[in-house]
């Protein structure tokens, strides 16, 4: 990108309302993905019937996961 359009996406004026959480979306995945390597963790997500219970799985701090 070149010229004023390039000016305005790095200004702040003509920002992508998720810009700036891309960062927290990536921390998120390559933390589920370190979970799913534990097998405890991986069983416990299979037995999982709702969604409340997947995200009790995934919310739990890292030593207690498993």
């Amino acid at each position: 990108m070149t010229g004023r359009f390039r000016g305005a996406l790095t200004s702040g004026r003509f920002r992508h309302p998720a810009a700036g959480y891309g960062a927290d979306h990536l921390k998120a995945l390559a933390r589920i993905a370190r979970l799913l390597r534990d097998q405890d963790v991986a069983k416990k997500l299979r037995a999982s019937r709702d969604a409340q219970a997947i995200y009790s799985v995934l919310a739990l701090p890292p030593a207690s996961a498993a």
